[in-house]
């Protein structure tokens, strides 16, 4: 009788073990999961900013409307960056500054700068500029990004002009 009860006692200690195990692995899996989940929902909001960009691009000079965009709820806020222009803006944190001053290729990124793994938070959107006045312009979002998109001319070039949205 001892020996059956010695016996069932590995028997649980090893199915606690192998739950313990199987918990752990689905734990770190969902979290794998979500990750990448967040990752595509950061890539889409990119690529439809992108999208709107290149459509107004194609524009006369002078059409413009007001865009929104779903925004993923880790980002805080969204920056434009014209990195042919001056840095006008002041108070950036100092991370953020950094990026704009070393990197004279991207175009937006997206705060806070380490919410998501690489290739965020700087994206290059062609053809994008700001008021030169501020630059860049960083718009808090809660949920939506609402811009105004408006294709100007500047020294013989096409460029779409992101403003702040009135709303």
């Amino acid at each position: 009788m001892k020996r059956g009860v010695s016996n069932l006692v590995f028997i649980f200690l090893f199915a606690l073990i192998l739950m313990a195990l199987i918990l752990a692995f689905g734990i770190k899996s969902f979290m794998g999961v979500k990750e990448a989940a967040d990752l595509v929902e950061l890539l889409t909001f990119e690529k439809n900013v992108n999208t709107a960009v290149q459509q107004y691009y194609s524009f006369d000079a002078g059409s413009s409307a007001e865009k929104t965009f779903a925004v993923p709820s880790k980002i805080t806020s969204v920056c434009f960056f014209d990195p042919i222009q001056p840095l006008t803006t002041r108070g950036l944190d100092s991370q953020l500054d950094f990026f704009l001053r070393e990197n004279k290729k991207d175009t937006f990124y997206t705060l806070p700068l380490d919410a998501f793994p690489n290739p965020a938070p700087d994206f290059l959107i062609q053809h994008i500029t700001v008021d030169p006045s501020a630059n860049p312009l960083c718009i808090p979002t809660n949920g939506k990004l609402s811009v105004v998109l408006e294709t100007v001319a500047r020294n013989n070039n096409i460029f779409v002009q992101v403003t702040r949205a009135s709303s």
